[in-house]
């Protein structure tokens, strides 16, 4: 009988998700297919909300993406579920797939939410994705649960080398490195684009990220005291510096600007 019923709990649950996740998704897309700035914008997270100006819909590097949701034609196809850790948290990642990609047979688009508590689900990055079906096919059926994810970081942490002091370096779309240099920093940065919009360096709770907008760059940094933002966009050549500055652990690296409180 126990049995049965934690069956069932698991059926409510994974349906309850399903809906979240499917609701979610449908409001983006049809964000994307109105060009609507504020809708898109109650389905994004952290530097995301910066980054979504009144002008987001005419990036060029958008444009494919847009014609995508344009001519979704109402229905989902599957959705896929992962998770992963990020800045030293657990992610939940939800891929749902809406179309394939024109002359591709290779390739299918799919709206990324992302949520932590698997109950609240925003878009990840810039929300539509075009990926391979072999990476789509790699993901469950299924939302890992918060057992198995809690093992895996165990597992993780039991794993982790790294010396204080070393950061490691990711970018949304590109390499990453486990060690970075400021020469691969520099390199990493001026990749920054409309598609491949974040930056971060992090050490295990310690991080700070840098997200691209066609008005500026927004910051945003996590430490023992908390979790804070630029209060104002920054220039290109001031976002680098302080990247820079991070990375070296230069005393007093973020004295030059406004910090405020971060808005989830």
């Amino acid at each position: 009988m126990k049995k049965i019923l934690l069956i069932s709990v698991f059926f409510v649950l994974g349906t309850f998700i399903y809906a979240q996740v499917e609701t979610v998704a449908k409001e983006v897309l049809n964000a994307y297919q109105d060009r609507n700035v504020e809708n898109l914008k109650k389905h994004a997270s952290g530097i995301m909300v910066m980054a979504i100006s009144d002008s987001y819909f005419e990036d060029k590097g958008l444009q494919e993406d847009i014609r995508a949701a344009e001519n979704w034609d109402g229905k989902f196809r599957e959705i896929r579920y992962n998770a992963g850790d990020m800045m030293g948290k657990t992610i939940y990642i939800a891929a749902v797939y809406f179309a394939d990609v024109q002359n591709n047979e290779d390739k299918i688009y799919t709206v990324v939410l992302s949520s932590q508590d698997k109950e609240k689900w925003l878009m990840f990055g810039t929300g539509l994705v075009a990926e391979t079906k072999e990476e789509f096919n790699k993901m469950s059926l299924e939302i890992p649960s918060g057992e198995e994810r809690e093992e895996e970081r165990g597992e993780e942490r039991e794993e982790d080398t790294k010396v204080i002091g070393n950061f490691s370096l990711e970018v949304f779309d590109g390499p990453s490195y486990d060690i970075a240099s400021q020469e691969i920093l520099e390199e990493s940065f001026s990749t920054l684009n409309a598609d491949n919009f974040f930056i971060s360096l992090a050490n295990n709770d310690n991080w700070i990220q840098v997200a691209y907008s066609d008005n500026g760059y927004s910051v945003d940094y996590n430490d023992a005291n908390g979790h804070f933002m630029v209060k104002e966009y920054l220039e290109k050549e001031e976002a680098l510096q302080l990247l820079i500055n991070y990375l070296n652990q230069t005393e007093d690296w973020n004295k030059n600007h406004s910090w405020v409180d971060f808005e989830y």
